[in-house]
């Protein structure tokens, strides 16, 4: 049943029709990495992925062989990013291949697009390092990365 005059919301579930959106959720911790919703059951997952997997449970995103491979095309990319900008790109992007969710090559790509004036690509990646970042319970790392940036013109798009 739809609401005819708009939905009354409670949190993240409408009165009247009982419909649930995505945000007004009101989540409980159950583990140190999961939380469900009150009134609705949604649940989320946030790991504290370091160096790979889970601080907390041990989850992997990715294998251990995959993480470690992305770690040093990552490593690659740094050395090379101060001579050789281009193959230190492809490095980078091989790592976010190897590993789609490597909050650190985001943010290393990011700075490698802005060394090539590329404010777009940069901005994206640097909010999907912070984005990534948070929601492996690493928010010291993303408020770094905001400290980072604060005096740049581009500032505002990120956070």
């Amino acid at each position: 049943m739809a609401c005819l005059f708009g939905h009354k919301w409670s949190g993240c579930r409408c009165d009247k029709c009982g419909k649930i959106r995505d945000d007004g959720h009101s989540f409980t911790e159950k583990s140190r990495c999961t939380a469900a919703c009150s009134v609705c059951g949604a649940e989320r997952v946030r790991h504290h992925i370091e160096n790979g997997m889970c601080t907390v449970c041990d989850h992997r995103p990715v294998s251990e062989a995959q993480y470690l491979m992305a770690r040093k095309e990552l490593d690659h990319a740094v050395e090379m990013k101060s001579h050789n900008k281009g193959e230190a790109l492809k490095h980078v992007n091989q790592a976010i291949k190897l590993y789609p969710d490597f909050a650190s090559a985001y943010h290393t790509r990011g700075e490698i697009n802005f060394s090539f004036t590329d404010v777009s690509r940069g901005v994206t990646d640097i909010k999907k390092a912070i984005k990534l970042f948070e929601s492996q319970g690493r928010s010291d790392n993303a408020e770094s990365i905001r400290d980072e940036y604060k005096d740049r013109f581009f500032y505002k798009k990120l956070v």
